[in-house]
């Protein structure tokens, strides 16, 4: 289900335009209630229907298992992982709360075309053809013409 050409498409296609939902819902509850209170209680809502979700697919007693496989460093990556992923979501609400919407976006975009091309060469070594350094090239044009 998740692998197949259209199938990974429309799947993209669909979590993009779910992000930017999201993000225009932000914008509107961040500048009514205010950063810290849509945090703590996204925080909990996520949280909490993540995890019904996950149960729901896969018994308790599983994922214990699967996580007594970590070890110490593990763990350890786990928690800055999240830590990574707090600090961002903090950050990036207090730039959406004073920032246009479409310019964070496009930058958003950007960044993450590079980051995520320069950690598969890197990381897991992917090849860089020239057809996707062309690829590239032309989104990050689009993205500047449109800021």
């Amino acid at each position: 289900m998740f692998t197949g050409k259209l199938n990974v498409i429309g799947f993209s296609i669909l979590v993009s335009l779910l992000g930017a939902m999201i993000g225009a819902s932000r914008k509107y509850y961040l500048t009514k209630v205010g950063v810290h209170a849509v945090t703590f209680i996204d925080s909990i809502l996520t949280g909490t229907i993540l995890i019904l979700m996950i149960m729901t697919h896969t018994p308790p007693a599983s994922i214990f298992a699967d996580m007594k496989k970590l070890n110490s460093y593990d763990w350890f990556i786990c928690f800055l992982t999240s830590l990574g992923i707090a600090i961002t979501i903090i950050i990036g609400r207090n730039l959406l709360i004073h920032n246009d919407l479409a310019f964070l976006e496009i930058l958003d975009g950007g960044v993450d075309l590079l980051a995520t091309a320069a950690i598969a060469y890197f990381f897991y070594n992917e090849k860089m053809t020239l057809q996707k350094i062309g690829g590239i090239i032309l989104v990050l044009l689009g993205l500047a013409i449109l800021q």
